[in-house]
């Protein structure tokens, strides 16, 4: 993995910046976590410790997580354990954190939408005090 400033291309193709390289930033400096989907990404991020660490330390301060598509996967091979995780396309919502299986196109209008006001909502709370973090080694 590129360890210094780059892009990084989109599906689409389109190139977005980028502001900071992962192994040079904490994920407690971010109000939340995002983990999208794309097999390719998350196979990717799976073999990058900086990666799997960044998500599985903003889990373990409380921050809020979300993960959609195959990055419901990733997000349990980080060891997130506690909240319910989704196993199908309907959203789920607990601790903190927002899932769903619905890949990037099938999480679109209503669907999409719920999950975006569901994570927004988790946001605005800044941290999910409800959960247990003390066995998570991050």
């Amino acid at each position: 993995m590129i360890r210094h400033q780059a892009k990084v291309r989109t599906a689409t193709g389109d190139d977005l910046p980028v502001d900071r390289a992962l192994n040079t930033m904490a994920s407690v400096l971010y109000d939340a976590v995002l983990v999208p989907c794309g097999q390719d990404s998350t196979a990717t991020l799976r073999q990058d410790g900086y990666a799997m660490h960044f998500i599985l330390e903003a889990y373990k301060h409380a921050k809020p997580v979300a993960a959609f598509g195959s990055g419901v996967d990733l997000l349990r091979d980080t060891g997130v354990r506690g909240p319910q995780l989704a196993e199908n396309t309907d959203i789920t919502a607990d601790q903190g954190v927002v899932t769903s299986t619905a890949a990037a196109d099938d999480l679109d209008g209503e669907r999409g939408d719920e999950f975006a006001t569901t994570f927004a909502t988790d946001i605005a709370r800044h941290r999910a005090w409800e959960r247990d973090t003390d066995a998570v080694p991050a």
